[in-house]
């Protein structure tokens, strides 16, 4: 993939086009955003243009895996069942968890306490299922965000489940749309973000030069200065990262260092793998997950008794 990529002299990324601060619309209608910048930053390094793409949760995967794209930068939380599909590369870039939006009037003070209660969810997060059968919710699906404050305006849900930060920036950049909202609930699942290449590419050159570029992201603080530009606020997992990936031993030399084969030591990566809790997991490794990521055709009656 790296020699097709250097031969058309384009990198083609995909991002999310909902997802402010890290993907989203400009006024000229061009994509921007944190992960732009970071596909921006990767296509310099390797001496090509940047197309951007935009994929939403349900169809990143498909359009790695389909060539599509070279690589996704999607806020995708790095699960088991995702590592199965596509070559997610390590380390990881960035970590969040979720959170939910919930409408003042409810006074809640407990997950727990929304069994019963209509939730917005977007189709082909990582923690749908965790929530609906953990805590018991009815889901009112949404293929991405833009009709997620509609729905909570005219009640179809009393909440809207999704990445605390994501939240947080709504609820800054729109406090009159969003004054009778609040985040009252601790955040859960936490999980880190990872980019990926199509599965064929685990292990070949184009997965090692992504990855030795994220080593030296966190090690510079490049992941920290745009977290800031784009008025994320300061996260304890970058500052963490940037501190473990500077460490160096005795002879003055980086701890994380990568071996012949381009992989880290595994004290180096992060080990909070998701338990896959999506509909990835239930039919991982079948054949209904051809039908789904290669063209989009999906049956769960017939695999799925959730």
């Amino acid at each position: 993939r790296l020699d097709l990529i250097n031969k058309r002299e384009t990198l083609i990324v995909g991002v999310k086009a909902d997802y402010p601060p890290w993907g989203m619309v400009d006024s000229k209608g061009a994509l921007i955003g944190m992960e732009p910048d970071l596909a921006k930053d990767i296509a310099q390094r390797l001496g090509v243009k940047l197309k951007l793409v935009a994929v939403s949760s349900a169809n990143r995967q498909q359009k790695v895996e389909d060539g599509t794209v070279d690589l996704i930068i999607a806020t995708m939380n790095d699960t088991t069942a995702r590592r199965k599909i596509s070559g997610l590369i390590e380390p990881n870039y960035y970590a969040s968890g979720v959170s939910i939006l919930l409408h003042k009037d409810l006074a809640l003070t407990s997950w727990d306490e929304l069994e019963g209660h209509s939730i917005c969810l977007t189709d082909g997060a990582y923690y749908n299922r965790r929530l609906i059968e953990r805590y018991r919710i009815k889901p009112v699906i949404f293929t991405g965000t833009r009709n997620m404050e509609p729905a909570l305006k005219i009640r179809q849900c009393v909440g809207w489940a999704y990445d605390k930060a994501a939240l947080q920036q709504r609820l800054k950049n729109e406090p009159e749309r969003l004054a009778d909202y609040a985040m009252p609930l601790p955040t859960i699942l936490v999980s880190p973000w990872a980019m990926a290449v199509k599965a064929d590419e685990r292990k070949g050159p184009l997965q090692k030069r992504l990855s030795q570029t994220i080593a030296e992201w966190h090690r510079s603080g490049f992941l920290l200065q745009k977290e800031a530009e784009w008025g994320l606020g300061p996260s304890a997992y970058l500052a963490e990262q940037q501190a473990l990936w500077r460490r160096k031993d005795a002879a003055g030399d980086y701890i994380c260092h990568p071996d012949a084969e381009g992989r880290y030591p595994s004290s180096c990566l992060d080990q909070r793998l998701t338990a896959a809790s999506d509909r990835d997991e239930i039919f991982s490794g079948s054949d209904f997950v051809q039908l789904l990521y290669r063209n989009g055709i999906n049956f769960p009656p017939l695999y799925d008794d959730f």
